[in-house]
């Protein structure tokens, strides 16, 4: 037993080391992405406000993480793809696909013929995809905090005229905790769900199979408005506290949590039975 735990160990911090620390490069055009866009928002309310514009730091968390309106196409309205939404999460899933199974071409080898326990090595890479998302969304905390401190004000209330005409979202039923769960408890959930997914993917096929597959919930969320696409769990603007027809967040997140559940232990059955000398 101590030697498995001690093998869980070192894997799992060689998978910080070199998933996280070694790979901080990686996260630089995130954090490019996430300045620019919050920047792009700044300039907006400048340019429609005709008063101050002071957004607060859930105002800039709103313009991130909003994603898009329901999509009705009998409106004949032209569908805009929500960019912001689709290259973090793409984003997210392409560094999934790069790093976890590359891994068994080096250290993690040696250390499951050593330990002789493969479950050691996926909860490992399991706990790494976790982090990894994590890590994403303290990048946009971080940045909306740096924003509302040199270009708004520091505060976690929504401010309701800047939501509306600068956002376009109507956020009169939203209070504090209830905006917070929306845009940031449920959409980390939804992406370390989907991160495990799409390792577990990889096991079966390839890496880019398990990257294909994350896209295609997301194209397929941002069209279609149902409770079993997970995207739509991960827009603000999707919810039924926010739009008539949305998604009701605690199915979110009792999906998040079978979709989790399903991909941890399939990938786990799956790495037993991976040959990972070939």
């Amino acid at each position: 037993m101590r030697g498995t735990d001690t093998a869980f160990r070192q894997m799992l911090r060689h998978d910080m080391a070199a998933g996280l620390g070694r790979a901080w490069f990686f996260y630089i055009p995130l954090i490019l992405a996430v300045f620019f866009s919050m920047a792009a928002f700044y300039r907006l309310g400048n340019a429609l406000m005709e008063e101050a514009f002071q957004p607060t730091f859930a105002d800039y968390l709103l313009e991130f993480f909003k994603g898009m309106k329901i999509y009705d196409k009998n409106r004949q309205e032209p569908f805009r793809i929500p960019s912001m939404f689709i290259l973090f999460h793409l984003y997210m899933a392409f560094l999934v696909a790069r790093y976890p199974l590359s891994d068994l071409s080096g250290f993690g080898r040696q250390v499951i013929l050593h330990a002789r326990n493969r479950a050691k090595w996926w909860n490992a890479k399991v706990v790494w995809c976790i982090v990894n998302a994590a890590v994403f969304y303290l990048i946009v905390l971080l940045m909306a905090f740096l924003f509302s401190l040199a270009a708004g004000r520091l505060s976690a209330e929504l401010t309701e005229a800047v939501n509306l005409e600068v956002s376009e979202v109507d956020t009169s039923g939203l209070d504090t905790g209830l905006f917070f769960l929306l845009a940031l408890l449920l959409p980390f959930v939804c992406s370390a769900a989907l991160s495990i997914l799409e390792l577990a993917v990889s096991l079966f096929s390839k890496p880019w199979c398990g990257f294909v597959a994350g896209a295609v919930i997301l194209a397929l969320s941002a069209y279609f408005c149902h409770p079993l696409l997970m995207g739509n769990y991960q827009m603000v603007l999707r919810s039924r506290a926010v739009s008539f027809g949305g998604v009701e967040s605690l199915y979110g997140f009792l999906l998040a949590l079978a979709l989790l559940l399903l991909a941890y232990f399939a990938g786990r059955f799956r790495f037993s039975r991976y040959d990972i000398l070939v």
